[in-house]
This record gives C-alpha cells, structure tokens and sequence, in this order.
C-alpha cells in the first residue's frame, strides 16, 4: 500500500526491485530446503509446486508491468527465464532437480544439462532482440517444432523421462499455438 502513494517513478522502481526476492528464493533458498520437501510426501511437493508457481508470477508480472512488449516477445522471455533459472539450478543444486523436474533416480551429468539449459537461455535472450515481425515469429515456429517433437518423445517414453518436461511441452505448444493462430492467421494484432 505504501508504494500506491508515491509517484509513477517510485512505483516502477519498486516493481523492479521486487524481481530481485523470488529470483533469490528460487535459486538460493529452495536449494538448501529441497531435502526436508523431498522427505515430506506428497502435500509438501503440492506446496512447493504452488510456491514456484506463485514466485514464477511475481517474476513475470512486474516484467510485464514495468517493459510492456508484445505477446512474441513475453513467449521468449518466459523461455528465457525458464531455461536460465532450470539451468542455475542444475549448475549449482543438483539434487534440487531430481526433485523439480521429477527425475527417476539420481541425476547424472547434471552440469552438462545445466550448461546447455544456460545457453538455451542466451539464445532465447538474443532471439528477444530480434524484430518482433518475422525474425520471432520465424524462431517461436521452429522452437515450437522443438516442443512438439520432446512432446512425442515424452509420451513415448513415459515411465522413463520425468513429468514435467511433459508439461513444460504442452504448455509452450499452447502458447506458441495460440500466438501463431492470432496473430499469424486471424491478423489480429497482439
């Protein structure tokens, strides 16, 4: 309540510094609680998936708020920001995967999944500095190949890839679908 009666300016500064929290609590603070989650069954995996949602959204909608773009571009930043804290993750909290990304058993070559997480991310940051006409649109078709293809993979190999690459899919093939039906085909500006 107290940033509502400052000034615009104020306003955005603090919607800018309030990134900064659950970008810390995700790649800090759940490393060194993912044990006692871990141990705790399945309501404690159901409250730690609702607080990764809830930091997820206060990430993204100060984001938004603060750098309005267009539908393109928060498609490749939430990319961006998936790949880039999934990455940190398996760089530094290896054990934090096995439980967020629902491995099977131990996590082996963590790092190398974590490295190329990471340069995912930089190629989803270079793919947002593109012009918003063809060059993203061009670039969320092919990555939308990519998540169709893992998509069938997952479904093949069910018992042996991990639920949540599987969601991750489904839910960028739903966005990707819905921004290439809107804009692309029905000329509706986004």
């Amino acid at each position: 309540m107290a940033a509502a009666q400052c000034g615009f300016e104020s306003q955005k500064k603090f919607m800018q510094y309030s990134i900064v929290q659950p970008i810390v609590q995700m790649t800090y603070v759940m490393p060194l609680v993912a044990a006692s989650v871990w141990n705790s069954g399945a309501n404690g995996w159901m409250m730690a998936y609702f607080n990764i949602m809830v930091m997820w959204l206060r990430i993204v909608v100060p984001v938004v708020v603060c750098y309005p773009c267009t539908l393109r571009t928060m498609v490749l930043r939430c990319s961006w920001l998936f790949f880039g804290i999934a990455g940190w993750l398996h760089l530094y909290a290896p054990e934090v995967c096995g439980f967020l990304f629902m491995y099977k058993d131990e996590v082996e070559g963590a790092q190398q999944i974590g490295f190329a997480m990471v340069s995912l991310s930089f190629l989803y940051v270079a793919a947002c500095r593109t012009d918003v006409g063809y060059s993203q649109l061009k670039i969320i078709e092919y990555t939308l190949c990519g998540d169709c293809a893992m998509l069938a993979v997952w479904a093949f190999l069910q018992k042996d890839m991990p639920a949540v690459l599987g969601l991750v899919a489904i839910k960028s093939v739903l966005i990707k679908v819905y921004q290439f039906e809107f804009v692309v085909i029905q000329g509706i500006p986004i």
